[in-house]
């Protein structure tokens, strides 16, 4: 049997000394909306937007101000 076969891939690192509760909270949690397919945008014009679809262009903002 290879080595690798008893590894344990979801074991969580302990949990600081100072905060011991840190043990019951989730790394993180992430919801991702279903897409629409849709006709993707022209090489060009996607590579200039940072995306290929024209439903994720999205304007960047700081405290409500775009940029």
């Amino acid at each position: 049997m290879p080595e690798y076969a008893n590894l344990q891939c979801e074991k969580r690192p302990e949990a600081p000394l100072n905060n011991p509760s840190a043990r019951r909270i989730p790394y993180a949690m992430a919801y991702v909306r279903p897409q629409e397919w849709e006709m993707p945008l022209r090489a060009q014009e996607a590579l200039a937007r940072g995306t290929a679809f024209l439903s994720l262009v999205k304007p960047f903002e700081v405290k409500g101000v775009a940029r």
